[in-house]
């Protein structure tokens, strides 16, 4: 029993000291990216600016480093995310879209992060340059917008809404506009309810 108790003990403090390493790694990595979509580069005094592919090929790096030397962490699948993100701000959608994909299948459906990132997903398939790609997006957002028990479906519906505004097909955008609900008296209402509204005065 005393080897298995010191055992357990060796184990934990392994798992303690791994993931204290991926903080380290994650923060300085998130530090460098809020830097870059700020548009300053780091230890510079110069005005900031819009950041460049070079700055978000420096993040994708960043991350993509963090995850490979950290790659049993609890942090893991979350150095992808921010990977996904600088790799669709270099206009590489599909590779982000089969990224953030992978990210899915290691969080599972269980982690409350997963309606965020299926939604980003399927954002990305919208803003993808493939047609069968846009067209499995437009069917995942127009899903997600329809879905009232999915935590992120008002926030579907706005976008949707916008896709549709950009299309000029107003019919459909004031139908995916009306799918975001109004506030509920003494609690807190979507951020995008009143955007969305706005959008719909205009019809």
């Amino acid at each position: 029993m005393l080897g298995a108790g010191v055992s357990y003990l060796g184990f934990q403090y392994y798992i303690e000291q791994r993931e204290q390493r991926a903080h380290q790694a994650f923060a300085e990595a998130a530090t460098l990216y809020e830097q870059i979509r700020a548009g300053k580069q780091p230890s510079s005094t110069e005005p900031a600016s819009t950041p460049t592919i070079v700055d978000w090929q420096e993040v994708e790096l960043a991350f993509k480093a963090g995850h490979a030397q950290n790659s049993g962490s609890y942090l893991a699948p979350y150095f992808l995310v921010f990977q996904v993100e600088a790799i669709a701000q270099q206009g590489r959608i599909e590779e982000a879209v089969a990224l953030l994909s992978t990210v899915l299948k290691q969080i599972t459906v269980a982690s409350p992060f997963y309606p965020q990132f299926e939604l980003k997903r399927a954002l990305l398939q919208l803003d993808s340059d493939s047609a069968q790609m846009m067209q499995e997006g437009l069917q995942n957002v127009e899903r997600i917008a329809g879905d009232t028990d999915h935590q992120m479906h008002e926030t579907a519906a706005y976008f949707l809404g916008e896709y549709y505004w950009a299309q000029e097909d107003f019919a459909k955008a004031g139908d995916a506009y009306r799918l975001v609900r109004a506030p509920v008296p003494g609690q807190l209402g979507s951020e995008w309810y009143a955007l969305a509204q706005e959008k719909v005065a205009q019809l």
